[in-house]
């Protein structure tokens, strides 16, 4: 009898495995503002990043509450964050820029939002990118990386195998 129910549950979980969608990796922006023209009288310095379902593929405001880490160091006092952005200019220096910003106040300004500018495709690659223009003067380097999410069939596969496990030592117990 066990070992009927233990080839159902085989089965059933080998089903599972093979019906099972793969698991879609979330992506992680990191973005880190290393060097600012002046704007509003003041320079600036910065980071934020966070994670999003997907590649960002259009112009894109993300929310100052879904980021995971923002810290922005301007040159006339503490600095707040807020919401960066993902834009997309067509005929722009580069013919196709993506744009991802800086985005804060501080004591001299209310509302600054500084562009930094990648070569087409940043967004929607994983890698590591340094802007196009400017050169040190306005420089950022932006990371877009994968998210660790486990595949459904290795949970399914790993539930197997502890199953199995459990059912060898109830076996070994009985006897």
């Amino acid at each position: 009898m066990a070992s009927k129910k233990t080839a159902l549950a085989a089965a059933a979980t080998l089903l599972a495995m093979l019906v099972a969608a793969p698991a879609q990796a979330a992506v992680t922006y990191s973005f880190v503002a290393l060097s600012s023209f002046e704007f509003d009288g003041e320079h600036a310095v910065g980071a934020w990043s966070f994670t999003s379902p997907d590649f960002i593929t259009s112009n894109t405001t993300v929310p100052v509450s879904d980021l995971t880490t923002c810290v922005v160091v301007p040159t006339g006092g503490p600095g707040t964050c807020k919401a960066p952005s993902f834009r997309y200019f067509v005929n722009g220096p580069q013919d196709v820029d993506e744009v991802a910003t800086l985005h804060f106040s501080s004591p001299l300004t209310t509302n600054t939002e500084i562009y930094y500018y990648f070569a087409p495709g940043s967004f929607e690659h994983f890698g590591t990118y340094d802007t196009v223009l400017f050169g040190a003067v306005q420089q950022g380097v932006l990371t877009v990386a994968a998210s660790a999410v486990p595949e459904p069939a290795s949970c399914a596969l790993l539930l197997a195998g502890l199953s199995l496990l459990g059912v060898a030592g109830r076996r070994a117990r009985r006897r």
